[in-house]
C-alpha cells in the first residue's frame, strides 16, 4: 500500500510535466513555419520564383507564402487577368492534391501567397484560400 501511495505522486508529477511540453497545433505551425524559413529560405521554385519565406498567423490561423517575382514573371504585362486566375486555379489544386498539407487542411486553417516584385517590391499577387475553396474542390475530386 506505501509503494502505491509512493508512485501515484511521481507519476501525477511526470504526467504534469509532460503535458507542458505539448505544443498546441497553432504553436507549432509558427514554429515549423519559422524553421522551415531558417533552413530553407530563399528557395528558388524556378527560374522566376524564389520563396523567400513562411509564416503562420494564430490570430487568423493563416499559413502564408512570401515569394519574390523575378525576370519574366516580374512584369505587369505578363500577369493578365487571365494568367492569374489560371495561377489561382494551379494553387488551389496543388493545396487539394498535397499530402503534406494534410494536416493543415484537416485543422481547417487558410492559406495565402504573396507574389512580389522584385523590380520594384511592390505586392503583384496576394492569393488567398479559406476552407470553404479548398474542402469544395476535395470532395469533387473524390
Amino acid at each position: 500500500m506505501k509503494r502505491r501511495n509512493l508512485l501515484l505522486p511521481i507519476f501525477a508529477a511526470c504526467t504534469l510535466l509532460g503535458s507542458c511540453q505539448f505544443e498546441s497545433f497553432d504553436k507549432r505551425c509558427a514554429r515549423e513555419a519559422e524553421e522551415y524559413t531558417e533552413q530553407h529560405c530563399p528557395l528558388r521554385i524556378d527560374p522566376c520564383t524564389v520563396l523567400d519565406s513562411m509564416k503562420y498567423e494564430a490570430n487568423s490561423r493563416t499559413l502564408q507564402y512570401y515569394y519574390t517575382l523575378e525576370g519574366l514573371l516580374d512584369s505587369v504585362n505578363v500577369l493578365t487577368p487571365e494568367v492569374v486566375e489560371g495561377f489561382k486555379q494551379q494553387l488551389k489544386n496543388d493545396i487539394v492534391n498535397s499530402v503534406q498539407l494534410r494536416k493543415y487542411k484537416e485543422e481547417r486553417i487558410n492559406f495565402n501567397y504573396i507574389y512580389k516584385s522584385k523590380n520594384s517590391g511592390a505586392t503583384a499577387l496576394d492569393i488567398k484560400f479559406a476552407p470553404a475553396d479548398y474542402e469544395s474542390s476535395d470532395t469533387q475530386a473524390k
